[in-house]
């Protein structure tokens, strides 16, 4: 007992045997002294131990040198040489195994110094629990970063989940825990116990486990890494010349809920392409932890979310959905972390992940935490999780939820909580360059995914290929969901009073690569009836579709239409490349009537870029009310012929049927700004879409000679009608004539009367004067007689 003592460093065991030990295999395992091989196992949970060399039947008894559960013993051998040890509990119970820190450490030098500096972009192969074999012997690998840790530790099942039985060797160079636990094989459930240098002791998660158990805590899984027998060859083929801007893009949202009742993935995808739909969205593609209301935390970021079953589970709806053309689109949390006692947060004691918490949304219950997007460790760790579900798994695109949340020092804090950039901004500088290195890496590892960002802030590009994005291929259309939601939601006879919310986005919709989510439920739509909800419904819909960007769509939006509308409609949608081939070009769309606001009623042009003599432009109409408009004149911007094509008040759709069979020719009629116009019947909420076709030579020739025919009999009636004046006039100047003539005569006439009655007056007058004169006379001579 004594000559043992002096073999063994007793400071550095007291330190093992209270759990703060972070090289253990200085001190277990096998080491060689002068007297043979010195063997040390520290096993809290037996009461004997004993080692078996192999090829000898002598089994060597450990001494017990402390009470902890510390054994040791000294064989006499000259030569280091493979053992097993057998240890017996309280109970009675043996168990032989390989012992760990007899074999070493995987990891080589080269590989830890690219991981400590983050520079290994497929780290998820190194870090984590991995089936290897080790100098001939077949077990698993753990590896972990924990840097500012006073001790790690592999626990589970095998080990009671006790810490203190096998502790994982530190490299100090790298900040890397490590351990080969021989015999052990995929499937079984682990978790790192982590001492802080302060003496608390947390049970993390495996940040890089590949399979995760929720009905055990989060427990980390031994993933099975055993090749999956891929059938998408051609998608994949593809992929590498897809120019997705240039497709049609309608995708589907899948709730957790339907991922987990999906048990056939080849008859769900098929289910999904007879929809129609390009792709689909997996909410949750990660384990995550649902048990904090409005949030959904990631639990392990490189473990597919056990709604799916297996890992392979979740490749077999993949390659189910790619056998037929359907991509498949994964929400990705890159911007935020959840606060899981078992998660990324305060993980080795100190922020090695997280900058600092914050509140998602105003909902004080919603704390989460930024990453340190300026850790090289950090970024290498979320774009190793991204190559992961890309290459290993055939993800199509990353859905990065939040973006705002990571660009923004201050968002969901109150002053006093953030510290401004250099500048003195707000701006999350580090999140920044994540976003863009993302972006370069994805390409430079040759993974063609799409990253779409669902950002509701007013960053500037955010899309596209400009030196100054960030890098992602499309941005969701936050201020256009919220305009158009308000807009359906309000009573139809009153949205008028909100018209302008279908037009302001145009305002700023060529900024960025957006795409058009409908979120909106039939229950959030008005209607007196279950009817005018079900048009509302159609009509929201088919707006989205015919509106510019790609198409998003919640599962539970459209779940009341018929299959038959969104069969239709997807498949209408993907044989016209007006609706897709130009989305983000303004010369692929024109508003025609944005004027008729009392009637609610809007109309646009979509326009193909592709030439294609099968390729048509589109007229599309909405009426927006429950009014039939009958011989309704709508202003277009061409000349020419329009075929009604798709109307979402069809009978087959369940809409009243109110058509237009007929073949509209427009007419030179101005109408809102439009020279030329059609005459239609628009039905009730409803959006009717028009196929344009313009006129053949022949029929401008025969329009042409209508025209000048129609001019002449214009002119010749002008003409007609410009002699009947003037007969009607010379008419009336002869009647006048007739009647000045005669009014002239019936003058003369009194003329002559008066003539006439004066000589009479005249004459009596005459007469008078000489009556008057002799009765003088008589008077005056009777005078003179008197006197």
């Amino acid at each position: 007992m004594n000559r043992l003592y002096q073999f063994m460093n007793w400071p550095e065991i007291e330190g093992l045997v209270y759990s703060e030990c972070s090289h253990p295999m200085e001190l277990l395992g096998a080491h060689m002294c002068r007297d043979g091989m010195l063997v040390q196992v520290f096993r809290p949970d037996a009461v004997e131990a004993e080692i078996h060399i192999a090829g000898r039947k002598k089994a060597y008894a450990c001494e017990k040198v402390d009470e902890s559960g510390y054994f040791a013993v000294c064989i006499p051998i000259k030569k280091q040489t493979a053992y097993t040890v057998c240890i017996e509990d309280i109970k009675g119970q043996k168990k032989e195994y390989m012992d760990p820190y007899a074999c070493g450490t995987a990891l080589t030098a080269e590989q830890r110094k690219k991981l400590a500096a983050g520079d290994d972009w497929e780290a998820y192969r190194l870090f984590g629990a991995h089936e290897r074999t080790v100098g001939g012997i077949r077990g698993v690998c753990f590896a972990v970063w924990a840097p500012n840790a006073q001790r790690v530790s592999v626990v589970g099942d095998f080990n009671h989940w006790d810490g203190r039985i096998f502790p994982m060797e530190k490299h100090e160079d790298s900040g890397i825990f490590e351990l080969f636990i021989p015999e052990m094989k995929a499937g079984t459930a682990y978790k790192y116990e982590i001492k802080f240098k302060g003496g608390n002791i947390a049970v993390k998660t495996d940040p890089y486990c590949r399979q995760c158990d929720a009905g055990q805590g989060f427990a980390s899984v031994v993933y099975a890494d055993i090749p999956f027998a891929w059938e998408d060859g051609a998608w994949q083929k593809a992929e590498e010349n897809r120019d997705i801007e240039k497709e049609p893009v309608a995708i589907y949202e899948i709730s957790p809920e339907t991922c987990r009742q999906i048990k056939e993935p080849e008859q769900f995808a098929a289910q999904i392409a007879k929809l129609g739909y390009t792709h689909i969205e997996l909410q949750a593609v990660a384990q995550y932890d649902s048990r904090r209301r409005n949030l959904r935390e990631t639990a392990g970021y490189f473990a597919p979310a056990d709604i799916f079953g297996t890992p392979d589970d979740l490749k077999r709806l993949v390659n189910a959905m790619h056998k037929e053309n359907i991509g498949v689109i994964a929400d990705w949390n890159a911007a935020f972390m959840g606060n899981l006692p078992s998660g990324l947060t305060w993980f080795d004691g100190t922020n090695l992940y997280e900058s600092s918490a914050f509140c998602l949304t105003p909902d004080a219950d919603v704390a989460v935490s930024s990453f340190q997007y300026g850790k090289p460790q950090v970024k290498m760790f979320l774009i190793s999780n991204a190559i992961m579900w890309i290459k290993e798994y055939h993800i199509d695109g990353l859905f990065v939820d939040e973006v705002a949340s990571a660009l923004y020092l201050d968002y969901g804090r109150a002053p006093g909580e953030w510290i401004p950039n250099l500048y003195g901004e707000n701006e999350n500088l580090d999140a920044v360059a994540f976003f863009k290195q993302l972006k370069k890496v994805l390409i430079k590892e040759k993974c063609p995914a799409v990253l779409i960002a669902q950002d509701s802030s007013t960053w500037g590009r955010v899309t596209g290929s400009h030196e100054d994005a960030l890098g992602f291929d499309f941005k969701w259309n936050h201020g256009w969901k919220n305009d158009f939601d308000k807009f359906m939601q309000s009573d139809p006879l009153f949205r008028k009073g909100v018209y302008q919310k279908l037009t302001d986005n145009m305002l700023y919709f060529y900024s960025e690569f957006f795409i058009q989510e409908l979120h909106i439920t039939e229950q959030e739509l008005p209607g007196s009836n279950d009817g005018e909800k079900h048009a509302n419904m159609r009509l929201a819909t088919a707006y989205q579709y015919c509106y510019p960007g790609k198409k998003r769509t919640a599962e539970n939006c459209t779940g009341t239409l018929p299959q038959s509308f969104m069969e239709a409609l997807n498949a209408f949608y993907k044989e016209h490349p007006a609706l897709y081939t130009a989305d983000y070009e303004p010369e692929g769309f024109a508003w025609t009537d944005t004027q008729d606001e009392q009637e609610t009623v809007l109309a646009f042009v979509r326009r193909s870029m592709v030439s294609d003599s099968t390729s048509q432009d589109l007229l599309v109409i909405a009426n927006f009310t429950p009014v039939v408009r009958k011989d309704f004149r709508m202003g277009v911007l061409e000349p020419g012929k329009y075929k009604e094509i798709f109307n979402t008040d069809a009978a087959h759709f369940g809409g009243q049927n109110i058509l237009n069979e007929q073949q509209l020719s427009s007419e030179k009629v101005e109408r809102n700004g439009c020279e030329n116009s059609i005459v239609l019947d628009l039905p009730p909420l409803a959006l009717t879409v028009y196929a344009y076709e313009p006129f053949t030579k022949l029929e401008l020739e025969e329009i042409r000679i209508r025209e000048e025919a129609e001019l002449a009999a214009k002119a010749a009636q002008e003409q007609a009608w410009q002699a009947e004046q003037l007969k009607v006039k010379a008419e009336e100047e002869a009647q006048a004539a007739l009647e000045a003539q005669k009014q002239a005569e019936l003058a003369a006439k009194a003329a002559q009367q008066a003539c006439e009655e004066a000589e009479k007056q005249a004459q009596e007058a005459e007469a008078a004067k000489l009556k008057i004169e002799q009765e003088t006379k008589k008077k005056l001579a009777a005078l003179k007689r008197r006197k």
